[in-house]
């Protein structure tokens, strides 16, 4: 006896049968790459990592805007015309920490648990605000909320 193959069963239920795709899905995967694909594969597979990632970045914006919207006039008043350059070195320094030190606090989390460094990425987010609040809105406390900033990159 001959196999029948699987395709009259999809062709019934108006399926396409095995591997083939229509124009829009070849279109749209050979758009996005296999980079992309990959990691849309990878977050299918991992909804809470959709969730994490979705938190941080709703995080990060809200401390970031509350933050650039408390400190601008501040940083004006202290740094003068010398505001731009010491924001743009602030934010670089506090990226290229977090370049260097993220696979050290991947290996943190993976030690010490998600929840911990989830947690500790969280308390750091809001370490210039509080830097603030705690040495006032003065020339000192923009140089601890500038240092707080740049030390928040850490748990990035």
């Amino acid at each position: 006896q001959v196999p029948r193959p699987r395709t009259a069963g999809r062709r019934r239920a108006g399926l396409p049968p095995p591997g083939a795709m229509d124009a829009a899905e070849k279109t749209s995967t050979s758009r996005a790459g296999p980079e992309s694909s990959r990691m849309m594969a990878v977050l299918r597979r991992n909804p809470e990592l959709v969730k994490a990632m979705v938190a941080s970045g709703l995080q990060r914006s809200a401390v970031m805007v509350a933050v650039t919207l408390g400190t601008q006039n501040l940083r004006v008043m202290v740094w003068r015309e010398h505001t731009a350059q010491y924001t743009a070195m602030l934010s670089m320094c506090s990226s290229v920490l977090a370049m260097t030190t993220s696979g050290a606090f991947g290996r943190f989390g993976d030690r010490f648990g998600r929840r911990v460094a989830a947690c500790i990425f969280g308390l750091s987010s809001f370490l210039p605000a509080w830097a603030l609040l705690i040495f006032g809105f003065s020339a000192t406390g923009l140089y601890a909320s500038s240092a707080a900033f740049v030390l928040s990159g850490l748990a990035s």
